[in-house]
């Protein structure tokens, strides 16, 4: 995990909307609301892909090293804490990520610091390795099966 730099704008705006969706994700756990669990773990997951792609930690390591730093390892410790939000919905691959970053899943704890606190977990100098592809990509040949499968006769595909 890189060192160097600090927060900015783009990361207190992540840190308060990361706060508010895991607020949202915990809630619809603790009232049984699992498919709005699911959409608030995607719009997480979605916030985090929003927040690399304002960074550009690719065209900031020219101008400024410290601020690529500071932005991936944000991201590192995203795909922390996205692994443990995950554990519940995809146990298996969030335990795999987990296991990439050094961390037991066994040993994790839900987060319940604010986001700031969290994304700064996986300090600098935090060694990690870089898993496989943890979902397969499916093929138009796949697709095809599977609705043949179990798309059934008389159903129409919407």
């Amino acid at each position: 995990v890189p060192e160097g730099g600090q927060d900015g704008d783009a990361e207190r705006d992540l840190y308060e909307k990361l706060d508010a969706l895991v607020a949202e994700y915990s809630g619809h756990f603790e009232t049984m609301q699992f498919r709005k669990a699911v959409q608030a773990l995607k719009a997480i997951w979605t916030l985090g892909n929003t927040y690399f792609d304002r960074k550009q930690p690719w065209k900031a390591i020219k101008e400024d090293r410290g601020d690529a730093a500071y932005t991936l390892r944000t991201a590192i410790n995203l795909v922390r804490v996205f692994s443990v939000l995950a554990l519940p919905i995809i146990p298996e691959t969030a335990a795999k990520a987990l296991a990439s970053l050094g961390v037991e899943a066994k040993r994790v704890e839900w987060p319940r610091e604010n986001a700031a606190t969290e994304l700064a977990v996986l300090a600098p100098g935090t060694v990690f390795a870089v898993p496989p592809p943890l979902f397969a990509k499916v093929t138009d040949d796949q697709v095809g099966a599977w609705k043949e499968r179990f798309l059934g006769e008389g159903v129409e595909e919407e």
